[in-house]
């Protein structure tokens, strides 16, 4: 994919991504990498284009069932960490 089309899709550069991963990363409970980078892809492409789950579920190959686990996992995980750190500051 080249960088401009990577863009359009998830509202990031590349390099912003993979930083925003590395984030991700460090704070997941998911074990599997590969699937931790496509479940921020995923919530990160809903998020940018509004798709529905069934439609983001044909573009990486997998069900809505999938695409449902895997925005819920991201989500709540950037949820609980930004809460965290709010909690910390006050």
């Amino acid at each position: 994919m080249k960088p401009d089309e990577f863009t359009k899709l998830f509202g990031l550069s590349i390099e912003d991504f993979d930083d925003l991963f590395f984030t991700f990363n460090e704070h997941s409970l998911m074990r599997d990498t590969s699937h931790k980078k496509e479940a921020l892809g995923i919530l990160l492409m809903m998020l940018r284009k509004n798709l529905d789950q069934e439609t983001v579920g044909f573009i990486f190959g997998c069900s809505q069932t999938v695409v449902s686990n895997s925005i819920d996992a991201a989500s709540k995980k950037q949820i609980t960490d930004r809460t965290k750190r709010i909690n910390r500051k006050c």
